[in-house]
This record gives structure tokens, C-alpha cells and sequence, in this order.
């Protein structure tokens, strides 16, 4: 069982990422998160027939705003030539819905 040097070092972690919901396709779902410095980044998730939903029937039922929690998978090959990671969505948990704002200013009357 000799290795070979074009294969590529596959590492897989699972990790958890909890956030808005800043954009849902069948295929994808992108969360966005805040990092300590008030940054807010924007994480990709690819979407398959095995990720499953929590609380809602299917991702069809998550919508852009809604406050979510994935557990997903990074993996990453690495190759001599190059680094690749990608990010799967295992389990997608809905926690809450978009907050509607009330409207402070209501256009056209005088408060």
C-alpha cells in the first residue's frame, strides 16, 4: 500500500455554524455569521439529498433572514499543487423566522 504523492490529503472536520440566512437555493444555503471583531462573513454551504432540515419540512421552507444553526462538513484537499476546501450542510436547524421591524415611520401621516 505505497502512497502516492499526486494523492491528495483529504481532512474532514464537522463544525457548527449559527447565523442569518443570507441566501437559500436547492443546491446551496449561505449564513451569515459574526466573528468577534463585528465582522460579518458570508459562509457557503453546498446542500445535497442527505443534508436534513430541522423544524421546517424542507429547505424550500427557509427563507433569506431566518436565524439558522448547520452543522456542516469542511473538507479539504490538499494536493502539492493546491489546497481545495469545501463546505457541505449536514443538518440545517431553523431557529426562528425573520423579525418583522415594526415601522416607526409610517409614510404619509402626521404622528
Amino acid at each position: 500500500g505505497e502512497s502516492r504523492k499526486d494523492d491528495p490529503v483529504v481532512e474532514t472536520v464537522q463544525k457548527t455554524v449559527e447565523g442569518d440566512v443570507a441566501g437559500v437555493g436547492k443546491k446551496y444555503i449561505s449564513v451569515e455569521y459574526l466573528v468577534k471583531e463585528g465582522s460579518v462573513y458570508e459562509l457557503r454551504l453546498a446542500v445535497d439529498d442527505a443534508t436534513k432540515v430541522v423544524n421546517k419540512k424542507s429547505i424550500g421552507e427557509i427563507h433569506p433572514g431566518d436565524k439558522v444553526s448547520v452543522v456542516y462538513e469542511e473538507k479539504q484537499e490538499i494536493t502539492e499543487k493546491k489546497s481545495e476546501t469545501r463546505y457541505r450542510a449536514l443538518v440545517i436547524h431553523f431557529i426562528s423566522a425573520k423579525e418583522k421591524k415594526p415601522e416607526l415611520y409610517s409614510s404619509g401621516e402626521a404622528s
